[in-house]
């Protein structure tokens, strides 16, 4: 067996989902995986000081040097590279970006930190990385196509030939994804009356949830009614527009938590009957796909990475693009709507860990093989 050592330095929702799927899959083809993990919170002192723990630790254990490293994004690989023991600096290291610095969209008022040192632990961590891992080819794009302009705003001792050298050790390798059996009864399931309304991501800036919220709100101009089942993590204590549309009596909340255990989330995705998001950042976008799996249909921008997996659907840009499409979904034949559900769960059927979970141990395979930066 081929020792792989993974630090996951965000563990928690669906980074310790990846990992966990990650280390059981490759597992089962050839590479022994020894996870250590810390708290999914702090972020910020995570992307400061993870790789400075990790390094202690395995110092602690004595543990001798793995076949190879894997870390996520959280992780500074170029510190954790000199804070190791010196059996383990020759190690190829393979970094995983769920999601970057450089380009997240960042509050106003904390750009400022996106312009120092978060984005460039992500920078530079790629720079010393033997092998970079993106979630998406939209994610590969957009960090390789910030890296330039953002390094021309450096004063100065720019090392040459940066951007090219991450972008030759760059390469896509979509999430592994823990989804159920769904039944055949459940893909040809009718729309509910009213329909089911479905947000299961967080309930944070990146997310947009503006976006949702007023598309509600064109939904209730038209006198359409709908359910909400509001099932995203985070606090909507504030959201007040929210409040008042459900006041307005135009739609009612069927679920205003997050599902106790995994097979309640499953068992309430399979009973939705629409998703509407229009993220700010989607690098991905395991929320969709879980929706998408469930036969929930989506109405999305045709921008992220949404266009890489989710097939045919469509796209909307403004809620009352969004709240037209609903208008037309709701007036579809049952059999078109079977038809979208079905097609909606095939294309969410490719990240299955059981199909990922090859492709991930022959990258690994690569990344003790190939060429190294020593």
């Amino acid at each position: 067996m081929k020792e792989l050592v993974a630090f996951d330095a965000l563990h928690a929702g669906s980074h310790a989902a990846w990992s966990r799927g990650f280390a059981e899959a490759v597992g089962q083809r050839g590479w022994n995986v020894r996870l250590v993990s810390l708290p999914g919170r702090h972020w910020k002192w995570r992307m400061q000081g993870a790789a400075w723990w990790f390094a202690e630790h395995v110092l602690r254990e004595g543990w001798a040097a793995p076949d190879a490293l894997l870390v996520t994004d959280m992780v500074d690989v170029a510190r954790l590279r000199g804070c190791l023991p010196v059996s383990w600096r020759a190690v190829p290291i393979g970094v995983y970006f769920h999601e970057n610095q450089l380009t997240f969209p960042w509050k106003v008022d904390e750009r400022a930190h996106q312009q120092t040192g978060y984005a460039f632990i992500n920078v530079l961590s790629a720079w010393a990385a033997d092998a970079v891992w993106f979630n998406s080819a939209h994610h590969r794009a957009a960090f390789l196509g910030a890296l330039p302009h953002w390094l021309q705003r450096m004063p100065d001792a720019v090392p040459p030939g940066a951007v090219e050298r991450i972008a030759e050790r760059a390469v896509v390798i979509p999430p592994g994804l823990d989804l159920p059996d769904v039944p055949e009864r459940a893909l040809q399931r009718r729309l509910n009356t009213p329909p089911i309304l479905v947000w299961n991501h967080r309930w944070a800036y990146d997310k947009q949830p503006e976006f949702f919220i007023q598309t509600l709100d064109r939904l209730r101009q038209r006198q359409i009614p709908f359910h909400l089942d509001l099932m995203g993590t985070g606090d909507r204590a504030a959201e007040g527009p929210l409040q008042a549309l459900v006041r307005s009596g135009q739609c009612s909340v069927l679920n205003a938590e997050p599902a106790q255990n995994r097979a309640a989330y499953w068992e309430r995705l399979m009973q939705a009957d629409v998703l509407i998001h229009n993220p700010l950042q989607e690098y991905f976008g395991i929320s969709v796909v879980e929706a998408l799996h469930a036969g929930v249909l989506p109405l999305l921008p045709d921008h992220h990475a949404y266009p890489e997996y989710a097939g045919e659907f469509q796209s909307v840009r403004t809620p009352e693009q969004a709240a037209g499409a609903m208008s037309a979904l709701l007036n579809a034949p049952h059999e078109a709507v079977a038809q979208w559900r079905t097609q909606a769960h095939r294309a969410a059927a490719q990240f299955q860990w059981m199909r990922m979970g090859r492709i991930y141990a022959e990258a690994l395979d690569a990344l003790i093989t190939g060429p190294t930066l020593r």
